[in-house]
């Protein structure tokens, strides 16, 4: 007997941890919005990567809250159910969050250079919020661990001969 086809409205999608890590069960989050790497960083007709989900860049990335949700409708969702629907709630059980999953998809990925593009330095942005996953003070916190991409992880990844994207303020 076949079973009926899950429901694929982002809505349910995006409640789906909540439900789950209330339940006792274990799960590991990410974020098409926040932690896929192959986003473009920008806009720009001249930047290389995906859009659908909106431009991410390094500001973006560690912002990331795992232990929280905002759901914000797309639109259809927002035509059905009227402009401020937006749905924000925290994980009743953030003990069972196990972890975080940051992607980087290769359809559009054609050489290892482009991956390194792709992935740094936002991809350090991710390392962070897995370790650190709800800092205080967002503003002097992203301040704080930008400094020390450019100061110190820009140095190290030109020492290592990496091709990567460069932060706005080591250009």
């Amino acid at each position: 007997m076949e079973s009926p086809a899950p429901q694929n409205d982002g809505y349910e999608r995006a409640l789906q941890p909540v439900v789950a890590t209330s339940r006792g069960i274990r799960v590991v989050v990410g974020s098409a919005d926040y932690y896929y790497m192959d986003n473009a960083y920008n806009t720009s007709r001249n930047e290389h990567g995906m859009v659908w989900c909106g431009p991410t860049d390094e500001r973006k990335v560690f912002s990331y809250r795992p232990y929280e949700i905002t759901y914000v409708p797309n639109a259809d969702e927002i035509e059905k159910n009227g402009p401020d629907f937006v749905y924000e709630a925290e994980f009743g059980s953030p003990e069972n969050i196990v972890g975080v999953v940051s992607c980087l998809w290769g359809d559009i990925i054609f050489n290892s250079e482009m991956a390194m593009e792709r992935f740094l330095p936002k991809g350090i942005g991710a390392f962070e919020r897995c370790w650190n996953a709800s800092p205080e003070g967002d503003k002097a916190c992203f301040d704080k661990f930008y400094s020390i991409v450019v100061e110190k992880m820009v140095p190290f990844l030109d020492f290592l001969g990496l091709k990567y994207r460069k932060p706005m303020d080591a250009e």
